[in-house]
């Protein structure tokens, strides 16, 4: 209260709100999820940043006719031989999350953060189902009750 510092934010879209929202030619896009959160800690005079998280959602469609035509060529007229027809619909839902929470600040020179580089080679872990084992040693927050109950859906492909 004695700074009238912001320590937290919590900020998604009003009800019956959308962000980006077209429609055009049986091609749609809305954005339609949009929250966070940030939290900041103070530390001496000055505050840090010690939580981050946002949620994004969009929806996308695709509803449009397509026609093949298969025709003879002729003197005078184009016969048409065979016509197909078909309509397609498609939608797609995507959600991203992303979850930061500082541990502890280190300040660094100048010189450091020019010479730092990053590694061209990082060890990629898949994870089929979420295990508590996989954090053994590693500082971290709760996991949610939807990380704990993810299980990696298989995509079944038909010809």
């Amino acid at each position: 209260m004695s700074t009238y510092a912001l320590i937290r934010a919590d900020y998604e879209y009003a009800p019956e709100k959308t962000g980006r929202d077209f429609h055009l030619l049986g091609v749609g896009y809305t954005e339609d999820q949009y929250s966070g959160s940030i939290y900041f800690e103070k530390k001496d005079n000055t505050y840090e940043l010690k939580y981050f998280s946002k949620k994004e959602g969009s929806y996308v469609t695709f509803d449009r006719s397509i026609a093949l035509l298969k025709k003879r060529k002729r003197f005078l007229f184009d016969k048409t031989l065979n016509e197909a027809k078909v309509g397609v619909e498609l939608s797609l839902r995507s959600e991203q999350s992303f979850e930061l929470l500082v541990l502890n600040h280190e300040e660094i020179s100048d010189e450091q953060f020019s010479n730092f580089e990053e590694k061209s080679k990082m060890e990629i872990v898949y994870v089929d189902q979420f295990d508590d084992k996989f954090w053994k040693g590693y500082s971290i927050i709760e996991p949610t009750k939807q990380m704990r109950e993810y299980k990696k859906q298989e995509v079944v492909y038909y010809k």
